[in-house]
Order: structure tokens, then sequence, then C-alpha cells
């Protein structure tokens, strides 16, 4: 049982072989286990927090059931292995703890296992020069720091992995965008690299810390894109958001590293962790309801008389192609709508290029109204990544239209018309007034769109007329 003795120390190649052979045969046993259970099995599931059945124990419980006493094993033998390495690299065994964060544990294990041994403190004996000393003189020779990089390299995977665990968490497994995820996990990520920076390299600077940090989401943004977990755009949206966090969480984490004991330090990573946690329970058990938003009015003002205007407003015949910014960016945009029947309670359809929208009127006053709830929207964006799709909670609905107008005014006598759009709307993700502000960007750049078409169609009918 030497193999399993966390007190040996383990060197990087051994820990690698093991590593990987303990994986490979990790992943034949769980095929074999979904083939037993009639189940898809993919190698996706390490790496995609959004369909690893592990985390999804209410939709297949037996094989959920069977997939936890086959990794009980492994993670056992992975623990012992990483304990033993953690010792060979002088790095504190608390840190086999992230062996166990959801989707981020594999860069956790390459991580690990490029950290470089640690050189122990030794002693030698020196020769006595001096006639009057009859002992030779002990020269102590202290431990040999790591190098400054290599420290915030690894710190900043343990950044990366901390960052990438609290989205797995937050996303993969409860589906939720909430405080935890936007706040939390940022300021718990740069802590965790900034505090242990200091004790990779204790003469490290504030600088080393800092750096360490913005290693720590670049790589955490690099590889969320590469696996296809989220949108470009999404991430850029939400980099603003994050940065103030990160930056607490990196100053803190730098102090706490100079300043506290290793034990303190340790208390005080577990204790920001652990209310990480209480934070995406709290919004698991208890979530936030949709916040409803103000509504979003756009008026645009058309020379035609309302009588010309209103067939052109219920039904929006083929729109060119946008070259408005948000949505050259992949937001959806109109693209037609038609109507059924020219009543309340009649049916409208409006297409977009993600899909279509389907919409009840429900005020329908000829030449002056027309009011409809929307039953179903199409996804709100098409993501900008390096695959063909990317499918998040977050296009479920987080941000929904619920009601929609136009309002056609009489000017200079029933001369001129100006048109009005409004959008009632409301959104799940928190911090709601940072996405709203978003929203209504979007949400006025389609009403410009649509009543944009409406005028200029309205316009030339209303042109060829006077001719």
């Amino acid at each position: 049982m030497k193999l399993l003795a966390p007190a040996v120390p383990l060197g990087r190649l051994p820990y690698a072989a093991l590593g990987v052979a303990l994986s490979a045969l990790k992943v034949g046993v769980d095929s074999a286990v979904a083939r037993h259970y009639g189940r898809v099995f993919s190698i996706l599931f390490y790496v995609d927090p959004t369909t690893a059945p592990l985390l999804r124990p209410e939709e297949v419980h037996p094989y959920w059931l069977a997939l936890c006493y086959v990794t009980v094993p492994f993670a056992a033998v992975g623990v012992a292995l990483t304990l033993r390495r953690l010792r060979d690299a002088g790095a504190s065994p608390w840190l086999a703890l992230f062996f166990f964060v959801p989707f981020a544990n594999l860069l956790f294990f390459v991580a690990t296992a490029l950290l470089p041994p640690t050189r122990p403190a030794t002693t030698s004996t020196v020769k006595a020069t001096d006639p009057f000393r009859s002992n030779d003189i002990v020269v102590h020779h202290p431990e040999k720091p790591r190098g400054r990089m290599a420290a915030v390299c690894y710190a900043a995977a343990l950044g990366t992995v901390t960052a990438l665990g609290g989205f797995a968490v937050s996303v993969g497994l409860l589906g939720k965008y909430g405080y935890g995820l936007a706040l939390g996990t940022p300021f718990i990520a740069a802590f965790v690299a900034g505090a242990f920076v200091v004790r990779l390299f204790p003469s490290a600077r504030y600088s080393d810390a800092a750096l360490s940090c913005v290693f720590t989401f670049v790589v955490t943004f690099a590889l969320i894109v590469l696996f296809a977990l989220e949108g470009v755009g999404c991430l850029v949206i939400f980099l603003p958001l994050l940065i103030l966090p990160a930056l607490l969480g990196g100053l803190l984490g730098y102090a706490a590293g100079k300043a506290l004991p290793r034990r303190e330090q340790a208390a005080a990573l577990a204790s920001g962790a652990l209310l990480l946690l209480v934070t995406f329970g709290v919004e698991a058990i208890a979530p936030a309801p949709p916040t409803a938003a103000p509504v979003v009015e756009t008026a645009l003002e058309i020379d035609a008389p309302p009588a010309d205007v209103w067939p052109l407003v219920t039904s929006v015949a083929d729109m060119p192609p946008p070259v408005e910014y948000p949505f050259n960016a992949g937001i959806a945009y109109p693209v037609r709508a038609t109507l059924d029947d020219g009543a309340v309670g009649a049916v409208r359809r409006c297409d977009f290029n993600t899909g279509t929208a389907l919409e009840t009127v429900t005020a329908w006053e000829p030449g002056r109204l027309l009011r409809f709830t929307i039953d179903s929207q199409p996804p709100p964006l098409r993501e900008l990544t390096l695959y063909r799709t990317v499918h998040q909670p977050h296009l479920d609905g987080a941000v929904r239209n619920r009601v929609g107008e136009l309002e056609l005014v009489p000017l200079d006598g029933g001369r001129r018309t100006r048109l009005v759009g409004r959008s009632w709307y409301e959104t799940s993700l928190s911090p709601a007034p940072y996405w709203e502000s978003y929203a209504e960007v979007v949400i006025h750049a389609i009403h410009r769109r649509v009543l944009g078409a409406v005028k200029a169609r309205a316009e030339e009918k209303s042109a060829v007329a006077r001719r």
C-alpha cells in the first residue's frame, strides 16, 4: 500500500503516468456502465458540466447511483496520489480539495503534475579555521524558493480551477446566473490566485499577484470558449461585471498571504469558499423571482398619414439585412411579421433570424393601436464561438419579452404620423440593473429596425400617391 501512503512524496512523471492510466480506466468503466443502462456516453461529459450525468441525478437516478458507486474508488486513489504529489512539491495538502471541483479538476491535475519538487533545507559541516574553536561549524542552507513565474503560473492555475468550478456549479449544476457567479466566483478565484502566489514565492510583489489574477481570467475565458461552454459575446459583456470583485479579491488574497500564518490563510480561504457555496445554495433553494423592467419606448416620425402606415405595421414585409452593431455581433433580429386575422385573439408571427416568436393580439384599434402578448420567443442570440452552437440556460428565457405595442399618433392634422414601439420584458439574471442596461440597448435596436422599415415603406408609398 506504499502507492497510496500520503506521507511518501511522488514525483511529477509517476504522478502524471498514474493519473493518465487511471483516467483511461475510468473512461472505460463509465462507458460500460452507460451501455449497461442503455445511456449515451460521451467523453465530453468530463469537460461539459451542462451535460455530465453525474451532475444530473434527477434525470437518471439508477444510472447516477451506479456512477457514484464506481467513482468512489477512483476518487480515493486520486486523492491519495495527489496528496503524495503535493508533499513532493512542498504544497499544502489542503489543495487536494480541488480534486473534487467539477469540470476544473482536470486542469488541477495538469497543474499539479507540472509543479516542480521542492528542494528541502539541508545542513553542511565546515571545518573550523579558528585555532581557538575545537568544534566544526554547522551551516544551514534554507529551502530554495520556487521561481517567481512558476509561482505566478501555478497560482493562476489554482485560480482558474476555482473560477471554472464556480462556473460549473452555478451554470452547469444549478442553471443560475446570479450573484454567486457574477460577484462571488471572481472574488474567490482572485483571492486564491493572490494568496497562493505569496505562499509559493514568499518575496512576491503585488504585481505578481495581479499578474496571476490576469492569467486566471484569461485562461478561464479561453477554456470556456474552447469547450463551447459560453460564447465570446456573452463573456465580453460579463467582463466589466467581474473587474471590481476580482481586483478586491486579488488584493485581499495577496494581503492575507503576506500577513497571515499559513493555517489562518487556509481558514480565510475555506471561509470564502464556504460563503460562495452558501450563496449558490440560497440561489438554488430560494431563487429570486424575475424582475420586471421599465417599459422600453422608441418613436419615429413618418411623413405619411396613419391610414397609410397602419397596414405596414400589422404585417411587416421582409426587411433588408441589418447593419446595426448589436445584430452583427450575433443578437437575434426580426426579419418579417405576419398576421392571421385583424381582430383581438389573432395570432401574429414575428420571424427572427434565430426562429419565430408567436404573439396573440390583445388590442386591435385600426389606424391607432396594436398590442400583443408574446407567447413564445426564439433564442435571443447566436453565440460567437469556435463551434456551430453554444446553448446555455441564459438562452431559455433569462430575458423574456412579455408584451409589445405599436401606437400610431396623428400629427399635423393627420398628414403625418408618430409611430411608437413599446416593449415590456423581465429578466432573471443578477444583478438585474446591469443586465437590463444591455437588454434595453438591444430592444431599442429591434424597435428602430422595425419602425425604420415601416417608415421607409410608408413614405415611399405616400410619395408615389402624391405624384
